[in-house]
């Protein structure tokens, strides 16, 4: 056999041996990914939607107006009422509480004062767009009316979490293994609860609401001023 052949031999042997070695390494290493992701997927849970669920509830929103003695209203009590008024409206409620606090041994000339502070209050609501119809009043006993508020109130629709966000298992602590690749008892909660937090209509989060269509002509006022240079935001007075 010449030597030429023989060089040959030897390196077709050699590039065998060299495909046998890779395919065992690979062999090897989709077995060991096969057993880890038989291990992993056991231990993995539906996720942080599941674990930390927004719930939706009934919310009671409280607006407090510390007035004294006052038979009116002064120029930041409107403010704080066109406020309350105003966040009443964006979360869709019609329904206005007034709850006047009394003494136990108030007579009739302390109700009717109070009465006319609560049709003062109805006023304001109304000069915003509040519907008469829908305020109603009550009373609570008081045993210092001076240091008491009065409570404005309607029920909306919030959305919470209801878990405590701060469940830190053993794990997170000592930074032991996790061998299933399973989540931490708390991760997910934060960013549930900040989303329940920031979401304006809770509804939103059950069902979808129409879409309006876009302005095209204020569309194409905006794109020419932007293509001659000029502000394309909106001019707002002082």
């Amino acid at each position: 056999m010449s030597k030429k052949l023989l060089f040959i031999l030897k390196g077709s042997l050699g590039m065998v041996a060299i495909a046998l070695a890779v395919s065992v390494l690979l062999t090897g290493c989709g077995r060991r990914y096969y057993n880890m992701s038989q291990s992993s997927m056991s231990g993995l849970s539906d996720g942080y939607a599941t674990n930390f669920p927004i719930v939706l509830k009934d919310k009671n929103s409280v607006t407090e107006l510390y007035l004294g003695q006052q038979a009116v209203l002064t120029v930041r009590d409107k403010e704080t009422v066109k406020a309350f008024w105003s966040e009443a409206r964006d979360a869709g409620s019609r329904h206005i509480m007034l709850s006047l606090p009394m003494r136990w041994d108030s007579g009739e000339k302390e109700k009717e004062r109070l009465l006319a502070l609560a049709r003062h209050i109805t006023s304001i609501l109304q000069e915003h767009g509040a519907d008469k119809d829908y305020i109603s009043y009550s009373f609570y006993r008081s045993s210092d009316r001076s240091m008491s508020p009065v409570r404005l109130q309607y029920k909306s629709v919030g959305a919470e979490v209801e878990q405590d966000c701060n469940q830190w298992n053993q794990q997170l602590i000592t930074h032991e293994m996790n061998e299933n690749n399973t989540d931490y008892t708390d991760w997910g909660c934060v960013s549930q609860s900040n989303l329940a937090a920031m979401a304006v209509h809770p509804s939103d989060l059950l069902t979808k609401r129409g879409s309006v269509n876009a302005g095209s002509l204020r569309r194409l006022i905006i794109f020419r001023r932007y293509e001659l240079g000029e502000p394309t935001s909106s001019r707002q007075g002082l």
